[in-house]
């Protein structure tokens, strides 16, 4: 297995996480700051999430081309990327003052999390029934002569 493209593949993915969360943290910090602007992600923050969204992608790379059971691929995954946030943003960010405030943070991206697996998850579901049932059957045992 060459190294060069499962790096293009992390970086890849990396870019487009990062473009994603740059403008739901733009408009969220626009959105909720109204005239002050002090939501507005700093540039110490935008590399917090650059390092977040390419450390996702390669735990996403790791962990799902794995030979392992399903559930378990999303308890690891849940663990390393809830390990990666806790670092960039919680630790990186200095938010360990108050441990009522970082309970409070890792809820929130628990929450985010679950409801973006149910989304892909829903998706996934949506796409492969439609997939199988375009497919039509036909036996491998019956011979019409």
């Amino acid at each position: 297995m060459k190294v060069l493209p499962i790096i293009k593949r992390i970086l890849t993915h990396g870019c487009v996480y990062f473009s994603v969360l740059s403008l739901v943290l733009y408009t969220g910090g626009m959105l909720a700051s109204g005239i002050e602007r002090q939501w507005i992600p700093t540039l110490s923050m935008m590399y917090a999430v650059f390092a977040f969204s390419v450390l996702f992608s390669a735990v996403n790379q790791i962990v799902w081309n794995t030979r392992l059971a399903g559930v378990l691929k999303i308890l690891i995954h849940y663990a390393a990327t809830t390990a990666i946030f806790y670092v960039m943003f919680i630790l990186w960010g200095s938010y360990t003052a108050s441990p009522s405030s970082v309970l409070i943070i890792l809820m929130a991206y628990t929450l985010i999390y679950a409801a973006a697996f149910l989304f892909i998850f829903l998706l996934r579901y949506i796409f492969s029934s439609k997939k199988n049932n375009a497919s039509a059957y036909s036996s491998q045992f019956s011979h019409t002569k």
